[in-house]
C-alpha cells in the first residue's frame, strides 16, 4: 500500500469533505431543534409547579441514558460500514473515521459541523415529548416527556463535548465540569485513542465506560453480530489508519 505523504493528504481530505448540501441540511435540523426545544421546555415548565423534582430527576437519568447511547453510535460508526455508506456515511460515519485518522480534525470543525448532525439525532425525543403535550397532567408521562426533552438536549451537545474532550485548552466552565466529572473528560477519552480504538465509547458523560468495558459490551456485541452475519468490525477504519501511520 502506498503511504506516500500524497496518499495521506489525500485519505484526510476524503475523510474531511463536508459538503455544502450537508451543512444546509444540519443549519435547518439546529434550527428546527431550537424552535421545538423552545416550545418543550416552555410546555414542561408550564406543567411544573409541584413536580419541579421530576424535571431534576428527568436531566440527571437522561444523562446517563444518553452517555449509553452515545457509546451504542459511536461504536457503530466506528465499528461497522464505511464512510461512502447512503446517509449515514457522511452524517455520521465519516466524522468518527476522519478523527481516528487526525484526532485534533473535530476541534477545527465550527458549531454548526459539530452538532448538526447531533441535531438530527435530537429531534425524534423532541417529537415524542411534543406528542406527550396533552397528557402533562399524569405524573408518569409529565415525567417522560421530561426525560425525552433533557435526552435531546444532551445528544444535541454530546459531540460537542466530544470535541472539547479533544482540546488542548477547553473553556474555563467546561474544564471545570470535566475535572468533576460531569462531561466527558480529556483523560478519560484518551482511553478510547489507544490501540485499536475499540474501548470507552461513551462520549457525553463517560459515566458507563468502566463498567462496559469491565463486561466487554461492545465485544460481546460484536462477537454476536460477526456470528450471525460474518461481518468483521472496524475493517475500514484499519486500513485506514494503516494507510496514514504506514
Amino acid at each position: 500500500m502506498d503511504h506516500s505523504p500524497t496518499r495521506d493528504a489525500a485519505i484526510r481530505e476524503e475523510l474531511a469533505h463536508y459538503s455544502p448540501v450537508m451543512r444546509a441540511v444540519e443549519i435547518m435540523a439546529l434550527l428546527t431543534f431550537t424552535l421545538l426545544f423552545g416550545v418543550v421546555m416552555w410546555m414542561l415548565v408550564q406543567a411544573a409547579p409541584g413536580r419541579v423534582w421530576m424535571l431534576v430527576a428527568g436531566a440527571v437519568l437522561s444523562l446517563l441514558v444518553m452517555d449509553f447511547m452515545s457509546g451504542l453510535v459511536h461504536w457503530f460508526a466506528d465499528t461497522w460500514g464505511t464512510s461512502k455508506w447512503f446517509i449515514l456515511g457522511p452524517t455520521l460515519i465519516r466524522s468518527f473515521r476522519e478523527h481516528h485518522v487526525d484526532r485534533f480534525a473535530i476541534t477545527r470543525h465550527d458549531f454548526i459541523e459539530t452538532n448538526g448532525a447531533t441535531a438530527l439525532v435530537a429531534l425524534p425525543p423532541l417529537i415524542g415529548a411534543l406528542l406527550l403535550r396533552g397528557s402533562l397532567q399524569h405524573d408518569a408521562l409529565f415525567f417522560a416527556a421530561s426525560l425525552l426533552g433533557f435526552i435531546s438536549l444532551w445528544a444535541l451537545f454530546t459531540n460537542q463535548f466530544h470535541k472539547w474532550a479533544h482540546m488542548g485548552r477547553p473553556p474555563a466552565v467546561i474544564l471545570a465540569l470535566q475535572k468533576r466529572g460531569i462531561v466527558l473528560s480529556i483523560p478519560h477519552h484518551a482511553e478510547h485513542h489507544r490501540g485499536e480504538f475499540d474501548q470507552s465509547y461513551c462520549i457525553t458523560t463517560g459515566w458507563l465506560n468502566p463498567l462496559l468495558n469491565r463486561v466487554q459490551f461492545f465485544r460481546r456485541l460484536e462477537a454476536l453480530i460477526t456470528g450471525l452475519t460474518g461481518a468483521e468490525p472496524r475493517t475500514e477504519d484499519k486500513v485506514l489508519i494503516s494507510a496514514v501511520k504506514g
